[in-house]
């Protein structure tokens, strides 16, 4: 009987072409391999990881539902066509899943090469989202990225790993050294009404501004504080936004409302109270330069109705010229860069993050079933379906999770932090919901006026892109895309540290345009107004020396204007 062969090759000959590559094979046979697998061992010379990921993908088509995503990602563009090919009867969805799995790794080959079970290590799938083409699928970038670790300042992960001892970072004032904490603190409480407050209640206390009412839940200021395992959820690092590259384009900048909350790691104590599960960070300015965002080009993701009204204004800004008929481009329209600024403190209520991290502490905390029912019968005055918090166990909390987690119930999560945040909750024992909302945000944004961090993110709009149907964000459902090929930016002074500038003095034009007969409306007035509608203005020399003067001015490492100019 003569040997079996496979499109032309026989086992053997396809074992001496893989040792070819270096790649280590292990004694197999077409009954190891699988009848799947079988029709792609001869495109392992194609697949960096060898015959370990070929056996890999075999074992997922073997699967009444197969991953394709995965299965591409597996393979790389360098199989992603054999693989299509061999596959009896794929359909287009498979196809364009195969092919989305194969680019998206497309700029990680290497790593596909250093072994496909490390690679396989990396790969999530999130049973939280639908996704065909891969929208629950993603690389989980490895721990060699950046850390924000505030004001401005980059860190490696395997830098602060050696300087911390470990993979978790203490953040908040609890950890504070006085001097610090006592900066921040009178940062504070000067911006309250400007949007620094944590929570609408607060305590009459005397603070060095003189006897006042702070807004704070019932953990003071400064005890307040979250351990952070930074290693689950790591960075890219932006690049100094050039503005005299802005002013040659002629670009335009469009405002962009974000909440403060961070992209890094995972929270893993709140108060030192543990979470029984540890919550991933997701959102604010990080989302853009997350290692999967930066790669599918998303910058930012909120509801596609309000993105698709950002992408118009977007279009409309740059003047871009098409047929009315067709939708043909006959005129090119310039650059226009999405522009984050901060909203309120409190404004992380409606991500997913904050109900999570509560229900995860509530275990941990001494609450009595009486109090859940209190606590239940009120939310219920705002909320009449809402599951309730029951008798605190496994199952009610799950419930009461997947309620909050749910599609559109945005309102529904800002409700139950601001019913926990109430004194009648406090006095329950239930978690500090001003702690809560420090933990998830950025650290070095606590005691910020809204808008005083603008261009902690700027990204060139996209807008002849569709919205994005995968946003890779448990609250927002979609994206906003960035023109593929250019860097996620963060405002910069001359010498390209990172710096904020006040939303004010970035979106002047739109400020000055509210001012009516010399009477200048409240900030905060304007502030909710940029919140409604994205304010707009036109990169040029003469806004750039404002901009760089106040950054020379503001820059304590100097000795300060005009002594060393």
């Amino acid at each position: 009987m003569a040997e079996e062969t496979i499109q032309g090759g026989t086992m053997e000959d396809y074992a001496k072409y893989a040792k070819s590559l270096a790649v280590d094979i292990p004694e197999i046979t077409w009954k190891d391999v699988g009848n799947v697998a079988l029709d792609f061992t001869p495109i392992i010379g194609d697949i960096k990881g060898g015959y370990e990921t070929v056996q890999m993908i075999g074992d997922e088509l073997s699967k009444e539902d197969p991953n394709y995503y995965m299965i591409g990602a597996l393979g790389g563009l360098g199989a992603a066509a054999t693989i299509i090919g061999l596959v009896p009867g794929v359909g287009d969805l498979a196809k364009t899943a195969i092919m989305a799995g194969a680019r998206r790794v497309a700029q990680g080959a290497s790593d596909v090469g250093r072994g496909a079970l490390e690679f396989v290590d990396r790969i999530e799938v999130d049973p939280n989202t639908l996704g065909a083409l891969g929208g629950n699928v993603r690389l989980k970038p490895k721990v060699t990225g950046v850390v924000d670790v505030g004001d401005g300042v980059y860190k490696s992960v395997d830098d602060l790993t050696a300087e911390l001892g470990g993979n978790v970072m203490q953040q908040g004032l609890r950890y504070s050294d006085d001097a610090s904490t006592n900066a921040i603190i009178k940062n504070y409480l000067q911006n309250q009404n400007r949007g620094s407050a944590l929570t609408k209640g607060g305590y009459v206390e005397d603070t060095s501004l003189g006897r006042m009412k702070v807004a704070r839940g019932t953990v003071p200021l400064q005890e307040m504080g979250s351990e952070i395992d930074f290693s689950t959820r790591v960075q890219t690092q932006p690049e100094p936004f050039d503005y005299q590259k802005a002013i040659d384009e002629g670009a335009q900048f469009m405002s962009i409302k974000g909440d403060r909350a961070s992209g890094t790691g995972s929270i893993l104590s709140v108060n030192d109270i543990p979470l029984v599960n540890p919550v991933a960070r997701e959102g604010g300015y990080e989302y853009a330069t997350e290692a999967g965002n930066l790669l599918d080009n998303r910058m930012y993701a909120s509801d596609p109705s309000i993105l698709e009204r950002q992408r118009r204004k977007a279009e409309a800004l740059s003047g871009q010229v098409k047929d009315p008929k067709t939708g043909e481009i006959l005129e090119e329209g310039v650059p226009v860069y999405g522009t984050f600024f901060n909203a309120a403190g409190d404004n992380v209520n409606f991500n997913t993050m904050v109900a999570d991290t509560t229900l995860n502490m509530i275990p941990n905390m001494k609450i009595t079933k009486k109090a859940a029912k209190q606590f239940d019968e009120k939310l219920r005055e705002r909320i009449p379906d809402w599951p309730g918090l029951g008798k605190m166990e496994a199952s009610d909390l799950e419930k009461a999770k997947e309620y909050l987690f749910a599609p559109n119930r945005g309102e529904a999560r800002k409700a139950f932090s601001e019913e926990m945040a109430k004194p009648r909750s406090m006095k329950l024992g239930f978690p500090d919901q001003a702690s809560v909302r420090a933990a998830v945000s950025k650290a070095d944004m606590l005691g910020m006026g809204s808008g005083d961090a603008t261009g902690r993110m700027i990204a060139q709009i996209d807008y002849n892109a569709p919205i994005d149907p995968i946003s890779n964000h448990m609250t927002y459902p979609s994206g906003l895309k960035r023109v593929e090929g250019t860097p996620v930016y963060r405002m910069a002074d001359e010498r390209g540290n990172f710096r904020d500038v006040p939303t004010g003095m970035f979106f002047n034009r739109f400020y000055d345009d509210r001012i009516i007969d010399d009477v200048v409306p409240p900030e905060a007035t304007t502030i909710r107004s940029m919140e409604l509608r994205q304010a707009d203005q036109p990169a040029t020399k003469e806004l750039n020396d404002i901009i760089q003067e106040y950054l020379y001015q503001t820059d304590n490492t100097r000795r300060g204007y005009p002594y060393n100019r």
